[in-house]
């Protein structure tokens, strides 16, 4: 078990690209962060994800969610709907 922030995630898709997903969620309206808080601006991989040892194929496509105080239910579906429709549209 590794100590964690309990209000950030980050989630991950092979092979895909941090920018486009960045775009998608923005496009939809859904503010998100690419990499982690360390490498924020950065082009590079994240050191930290790195010292995890994340796969390869997973670090180019990774997306930070923070949830706050004032997120509702129906901002974390639309999230999770916005992000399953974008995952099926990769996967073809």
């Amino acid at each position: 078990e590794v100590e964690r922030l309990p209000n950030t995630s980050f989630i991950a898709l092979r092979n895909g690209s941090t920018q486009t997903q960045l775009i998608n969620f923005d496009l939809n309206g859904i503010c998100v962060s690419g990499g982690s808080a360390c490498s924020s601006g950065s082009l590079k991989e994240s050191r930290v994800l790195s010292s995890m040892q994340a796969d390869s194929n997973f670090s180019q496509g990774v997306v930070r969610v923070s949830l706050g105080i004032e997120n509702t239910k129906e901002e974390i579906n639309k999230f999770i709907k916005i992000w399953t429709e974008f995952y099926q549209k990769t996967k073809n």
